[in-house]
């Protein structure tokens, strides 16, 4: 949902700033999803978006592909 879109926002907008080559946007980018996700509360529901966020930025960061279910499974 929601967490989704700023994080793609996020990712983007960092990714254009930083050098070419250059992966710690993704860093700062899983820490301010971090930082919304302890400001919305840190229920359930929302800390596990964050955790699917985080291992889709770690997936790029590390030029994998990010599996839908295996997140889930993660954050589960």
């Amino acid at each position: 949902g929601h967490l989704s879109v700023l994080l793609s926002i996020l990712a983007l907008t960092l990714g254009r700033l930083a050098p070419t080559g250059n992966k710690l946007y993704l860093g700062l980018a899983a820490l301010l999803v971090i930082f919304y996700g302890a400001l919305a509360g840190g229920s359930p529901a929302v800390a596990r978006a964050v955790i699917m966020g985080c291992v889709g930025l770690a997936a790029l960061a590390f030029w994998r592909q990010a599996f839908l279910l295996n997140s889930l499974c993660l954050a589960w």
